[in-house]
């Protein structure tokens, strides 16, 4: 009964951190190599700026991508760690993304679906979290 659960926590977890791999890493590859200028044309880019540069932002982003695809094609004993770590900072930047398009003043859907994004990532977080207590609970001698 217990694999059975952990066969589904793997499966959603991959699911889900193979989409926001897939979104980090292009979005974190458009904040390194993207014009300053275009960058800056954006209110809510300028409000990012305030409080990381853009190259900062790109490297952050191709971190969390990097966490989550190594997450997905780990199979040791850390890898639900990795789902932790990695579901926490897609979590926080995502939500820093969202913050900063709210308080440009970003008139459409796009605060409410990095918002959105960022509760997806916390729930990479917390499968991982119940995955890894799952696993370490299976691994104990009876």
């Amino acid at each position: 009964m217990e694999e059975n659960k952990m066969i589904k926590y793997d499966t959603m977890l991959d699911t889900l951190s193979i989409v926001l791999t897939f979104y980090m890493g292009v979005t974190g590859i458009f904040f390194i190599f993207s014009d300053r200028g275009l960058f800056y044309q954006s209110e809510t880019y300028k409000v990012m700026a305030t409080l990381i540069p853009q190259y900062g932002w790109g490297i952050l982003f191709l971190a969390a991508a990097v966490v989550l695809s190594i997450a997905v094609v780990a199979e040791t004993k850390y890898q639900y760690l990795l789902f932790i770590a990695g579901g926490l900072m897609t979590t926080i930047l995502l939500f820093l993304y969202a913050l900063a398009s709210f308080d440009a003043g970003t008139p459409s859907v796009l605060p409410y679906r990095y918002l959105a994004m960022s509760l997806f990532s916390a729930a990479i977080a917390v499968l991982g979290g119940i995955a890894w207590r799952t696993t370490r609970r299976l691994q104990e001698p009876k």
